[in-house]
């Protein structure tokens, strides 16, 4: 167990190539910090980090290109953004696993329970995330992303998968800003206290399958339970068997300000108020 978090200062690939290596946190501190460019780090479990501000497992900063395979976050907490990995930059992630990471602030821009990605245009391949919390309370907005904050200009998440995370708004993901890409992902089982169960804000999705994501409580016109669209372009996605909880004008799937929706299929989605699939005030464009 350490006592301090690991410092990693210059550049260095550290990895286990027999089976996994674990870092087990103070409780009082991070498990690792990394303040240097061109660190790889493969089959590292990082697990038990705790810290005030954010990436209770991994926190990298500004100057960080980091490149993680096979690591395993789990059970770390950060007050602010994200309890499992925080990343900057144009960072690489292959084959990791977060699981039950989060994050405790109610203060307006935190969350991320199990990763918080900022700035650049990081790759995210074949990682999975399980668990993550953000918090929620009556309005649940601004603390949102279970699994996963984004900040960043383009990030692209490639066959990853993002389930059982819950959030104030983005039960698997909030988008606060930038662009990103997700192709061939799938949300299960996610839940929001308000906005988008499974993903909030603007972004491209391309066949990805969103099935039994929830919303819980509807505000003003707000909602749905797999999907809170802003501008976003969707295309060949399935939504089945989302659902919103309580009554609202928020659809059973998708409810949004706007976007675009291309060849994708809603089966068996259900809402308590009006909009089984599909609630909108504003200019959701579908076609196929």
């Amino acid at each position: 167990q350490l006592s301090t978090a690991l410092m990693i200062s210059k550049s260095v690939a550290l990895s286990c190539p027999n089976g996994q290596a674990t870092l087990v946190g103070s409780g009082t501190d991070r498990v690792v910090y990394v303040n240097a460019t061109g660190v790889s780090l493969t089959n590292i479990v990082m697990t038990g980090g705790t810290t005030t501000s954010s990436g209770g497992g991994l926190y990298s900063n500004s100057k960080a290109n980091l490149t993680l395979s096979g690591c395993v976050f789990s059970n770390n907490v950060a007050v602010t953004q994200s309890g499992g990995a925080y990343i900057y930059g144009n960072s690489v992630l292959k084959n990791c696993l977060f699981l039950g990471n989060s994050t405790t602030s109610l203060a307006d821009g935190n969350g991320g329970g199990n990763l918080f990605v900022s700035s650049g245009s990081a790759s995210i391949t074949d990682c999975e995330f399980f668990n993550g919390t953000s918090p929620t309370n009556a309005s649940g907005y601004n603390y949102g992303g279970g699994a996963v904050q984004i900040t960043a200009t383009a990030p692209v998440f490639s066959g990853c998968l993002f389930s059982n995370n819950v959030a104030g708004d983005g039960g698997a993901v909030r988008v606060r800003s930038g662009t990103p890409v997700f192709t061939n992902c799938t949300f299960v089982g996610n839940s929001a206290q308000t906005l988008g169960g499974a993903y909030d804000g603007a972004g491209i999705l391309v066949d990805c399958a969103f099935k039994s994501n929830t919303s819980v409580q509807p505000i003003a016109s707000n909602g749905g339970s797999a999907l809170w669209s802003v501008g976003t372009v969707t295309t060949r996605c399935l939504f089945e068997n989302n659902q919103m909880l309580k009554n609202g004008d928020c659809g059973g799937a998708v409810s949004g300000s706007s976007g675009w929706f291309t060849n994708c299929t809603f089966r068996a989605n259900t809402s308590a108020g009006k909009g089984g699939a599909v609630m909108t005030t504003g200019s959701l464009l579908f076609h196929g």
